[in-house]
């Protein structure tokens, strides 16, 4: 086994160990991030946080071509050759901010257009830059990512979200209007796009940065794939709010929004569960494909027993969730949010098998897939929703979903083992089932202890299964005692 393939001897425990500091760093970021939310909502009420969630979609997009798939591009070919970083990452940072540049004059020309009042322009305007100044700083923390030194990428990430939410509480506090409280996103964002560039030159010495025709070409062509998928990708994730907005009423946004809210913050496991991945299945693919097939095999089956006990723990809780967060006000989004929540295993399988395609050098795969995906994604919310309103753009995402981890799938489907996906399916229905069942019939528990009875019942009911014992507890035990290292792709 070559050098490469020797250093990725107890990869179970690094994924883990990576996985943790992006997890804790999300938890407290994004927590900061969400109680803003709240706040923005219970403040301005159903209309402002439909003009605050219409223009985040809205100008969403813009983080696209201002990205324009280099953040991917970077953690895969960095995790390979990482001693090309000033050269390389010189290169692909020029480009970032000459996309940047164009996308902002873009973003200036466009709300001149739009039939909108001043002060929607104006927040369109905030909010757009504020996403393309995100498009930076997650730039600067890809390259953390791919050395696999996730403790920096999540400092960063919480220094970010807790300075802009804390700055945006402040205002709204002392009485400002929602465009000042939202103008902190852009602020903040663009000292910490000073502060990674300050981290990238401590860290990895002074940066290359040259813009030439050539390698500008170069990169964009390189990127296209991942770029396209981008773009694909968040239009079938924000197409709901795009057409609820236009189809139904603002308010009628905001309602949907304060589910959906909810589900993207949790998403936050899956999509960093694919970083923490990604480096390592970059390298096995062209060192050991054994080890590539293993990996993945474990981390499906991981992805499976973790995401239908969140969703079916969701809907348990849906209405005292809402009520507790929002208020009464927001009644009508208990529904959504029950079938937003099976959003969340079907996206944990996603992204999984994204990045496997992603680390096998198949992203046109990929990108295939989410046009298709995106096409009947459109079809489907138009009718839905016209038909059945709120909760027929939730189905309509599930559905979406639903038909893209079966074209990934396809796609993999030589190193997809169906029965053993189909066996995790039953093992971990069956114990949501039962947590489920006793929850609902039995007993009516606080909201806290409802959480944690859910949770010790389902791992009961898992380790009574063999083939948890024998994969998931034993891969987790061995984490947690550190004895010996995860041989064999992780749990032999």
């Amino acid at each position: 086994m070559n050098e490469d393939a020797n250093n990725d001897v107890g990869a179970g425990a690094r994924i883990f160990r990576n996985f943790g500091y992006l997890t804790i760093g999300k938890l407290l970021a994004d927590g900061c991030t969400f109680l803003f939310f709240l706040v923005l909502a219970r403040t301005y009420g159903q209309e402002g946080i439909g003009q605050y969630s219409f223009a985040m979609a809205l100008t969403g997009v813009l983080s696209v071509f201002a990205d324009f798939g280099i953040q991917t591009l970077s953690i895969k070919n960095l995790s390979r050759y990482r001693d090309q970083v000033t050269t390389y990452y010189g290169r692909l940072l020029a480009v970032r901010l000459l996309l940047s540049g164009m996308v902002i004059s873009l973003l200036l020309v466009m709300t001149a257009l739009f039939p909108f009042p001043d002060e929607m322009k104006l927040l369109i305007v905030v909010i757009g830059a504020y996403q393309i100044f995100l498009t930076l700083v997650e730039g600067f923390g890809a390259v953390f990512v791919a050395w696999e030194d996730m403790h920096i990428t999540s400092l960063f990430e919480v220094s970010l979200r807790i300075t802009t939410a804390l700055t945006g509480m402040v205002i709204v506090y002392l009485g400002g209007s929602l465009l000042l409280a939202v103008s902190s996103l852009p602020v903040m964002t663009l000292l910490h796009v000073a502060l990674g560039y300050h981290l990238i030159l401590r860290r990895c010495g002074a940066l290359r940065i040259s813009v030439r025709t050539a390698g500008v070409r170069q990169v964009l062509r390189e990127a296209f794939p991942y770029a396209l998928y981008s773009l694909l990708d968040l239009f079938s994730s924000r197409v709901a709010l795009l057409f609820v907005g236009f189809m139904l009423t603002v308010s009628a946004t905001g309602v949907f929004n304060v589910a959906y809210r909810f589900i993207v913050v949790l998403l936050f496991m899956p999509i960093f569960a694919g970083l923490a991945i990604l480096p390592l299945a970059s390298r096995l693919y062209v060192s050991s494909l054994e080890e590539f097939q293993e990996l993945y095999r474990v981390t499906l089956n991981v992805a499976i027993v973790l995401g239908l006990p969140m969703a079916g723990g969701i809907w348990l809780i849906a209405p005292r969730l809402i009520e507790l967060l929002y208020g009464l006000e927001f009644v009508e989004s208990i529904v959504i949010l029950r079938w937003l929540a099976w959003l969340v295993p079907v996206v944990f399988l996603r992204c999984i098998m994204r990045v496997f395609l992603i680390a096998s050098d198949r992203q046109e795969a990929v990108t295939r897939s989410q046009f298709l995906v995106a096409c009947v994604g459109g079809i489907l919310h138009y009718w839905l929703i016209s038909r059945f309103g709120l909760q027929g753009a939730a189905v309509a995402t599930l559905l979406a979903e639903l038909l893209l981890i079966g074209l990934l799938g396809f796609q993999l489907k030589k190193f997809f083992v169906w029965q053993n996906v189909g066996i995790r399916i039953v093992v971990s229905s069956t114990a949501v089932a039962v947590f489920l069942m006793i929850l609902v019939f039995w007993f009516s528990l606080p909201l806290s202890a409802t959480i944690l009875c859910a949770v010790l019942i389902y791992s009961g009911v898992l380790v009574l299964f063999s083939d948890i014992r024998q994969d998931e507890l034993r891969l987790l035990l061995n984490y947690l005692s550190h004895n010996r290292p995860i041989q064999s792709g992780l749990t032999k």
